[in-house]
C-alpha cells in the first residue's frame, strides 16, 4: 500500500510562500499553524469549503471569531515587541484569505 503522502498533495502548499506583508507580529505563527492545520486537507477541496475550514481554524487557534475588527492577544505567539502575540482581522480577511484563496483557485505553489 502506498504512503497516502506520497500520492496526494495537501492544502498546505499553498501556505509555503508566505506574504510579503504582515499585518501584526503575532501573524506568521498563526500563518504557520494554520499552514500545519491544513497539512492533511488534501488540495481538491472547494473554496467554499475551504473557507468554512480555515474560519474554523482560525477561531480555534485564536479563540476569536474572523472578523475584519478582530484583534486578539495569543500569548504563544508573543514572541516580543509592542504587537507581539497580537492577531489583525483586518489582515486576514483582506490580504491572507484572498491570496490563499486565489492560490488554491490558479493551483500556484501546489
Amino acid at each position: 500500500m502506498e504512503d497516502i503522502k506520497a500520492t496526494s498533495v495537501f492544502v498546505s502548499s499553498i501556505f509555503e510562500e508566505p506574504p510579503k506583508q504582515w499585518g501584526l507580529r503575532g501573524d506568521p505563527y498563526l500563518w504557520e499553524e494554520m499552514k500545519n492545520e491544513f497539512s492533511t486537507v488534501p488540495v481538491k477541496i472547494s473554496l467554499e469549503d475551504f473557507e468554512k475550514r480555515f474560519k474554523e481554524i482560525f477561531e480555534k487557534l485564536t479563540g476569536a471569531p474572523l472578523t475584519r475588527e478582530c484583534h486578539v492577544f495569543v500569548s504563544k505567539y508573543a514572541q516580543g515587541g509592542m504587537s507581539g502575540g497580537q492577531i489583525c482581522g483586518e489582515f486576514w480577511i483582506d490580504k491572507a484569505l484572498p491570496l490563499l484563496l486565489a492560490r488554491l483557485k490558479e493551483g500556484v505553489n501546489i
